[in-house]
C-alpha cells in the first residue's frame, strides 16, 4: 500500500506543475539495475520516481552445511524509490549539472534456501549528491547517497536460515551508488 502511496502522490503532483524536461534512464547500482522516470519542475527543482532490482550482500552462494548437505542461498531486494532534487547552481538548468535531494525506498527482500523462502520489508530514507550531463536528448547521470532504515516486517521463519545467511538486514539498503544513461525529452535546451 505504502508503493502505491508514493507513486499516485509523485504521479498527481507532477500532473499539476508544468514540467520543462522528463527523462528515462536505465543503470547500474550498488545491488543490480535500476530503471527511473525523471521530470522537472522548473530551472531547480526535479522529482523522480524508479524500480531497482538486484543482490545485496553478494546473495548468491553455494555450499555445504553443518551436516554436509549442499545448500545454495539468494538474496534479491526489489525496490521503488522517490526522489526530490534540487539544482542549487545557477550555471546550468535542471535537470543539467549538480543536484542535491533527498530519496525514499521501500525495499522488498527475499531471501531463498532449498524449501525456505523469507520476505523482509525496508523503508530507507535519505540524502543523495550527483551530477547529471546532457547532450541534446542523451544524458549520463552519476549519484551517491546514505540514508537510514527502518525495517518495517521480517519474516518470522527468517531465523531458519542458515546462520551464515543472517546477515543484519538492518545495514542492507543503507549506502546508494548508481550509475545511469539515457534519454531527455523534449530536446534540452539551456533557457535564456
Amino acid at each position: 500500500m505504502r508503493k502505491c502511496s508514493i507513486l499516485i502522490s509523485i504521479i498527481l503532483i507532477s500532473s499539476c506543475v508544468k514540467a520543462q524536461y522528463n527523462d528515462i534512464k536505465i543503470g547500474a547500482t550498488t545491488s543490480g539495475w535500476n530503471l527511473n522516470y525523471k521530470r522537472t519542475f522548473n530551472k531547480n527543482i526535479a522529482a523522480a520516481i524508479g524500480f531497482d532490482a538486484g543482490r545485496f550482500a553478494y546473495a548468491t552462494q553455494s555450499g555445504y552445511g553443518i551436516d554436509g548437505t549442499e545448500v545454495t542461498f539468494q538474496r534479491i531486494a526489489y525496490s521503488i524509490t522517490g526522489d526530490f532534487r534540487v539544482y542549487p547552481f545557477k550555471k546550468h538548468d535542471a535537470p543539467k549539472g549538480f543536484f542535491a535531494g533527498i530519496h525514499i525506498r521501500d525495499i522488498i527482500i527475499k531471501e531463498t534456501e532449498p524449501d525456505l523462502n523469507v520476505t523482509n520489508n525496508l523503508f530507507n530514507t535519505g540524502l543523495n549528491v550527483g551530477y547529471q550531463w546532457i547532450w541534446g536528448n542523451f544524458t549520463m547521470e552519476v549519484l551517491g547517497g546514505y540514508g537510514l532504515i527502518k525495517v518495517l516486517n521480517v519474516d518470522s521463519n527468517r531465523n531458519l536460515l542458515e546462520p551464515e545467511n543472517q546477515d543484519d538486514i538492518d545495514n542492507l539498503g543503507r549506502i546508494r551508488i548508481e550509475f545511469c544513461i539515457g534519454i531527455v525529452f523534449p530536446k534540452f535546451k539551456k533557457s535564456d
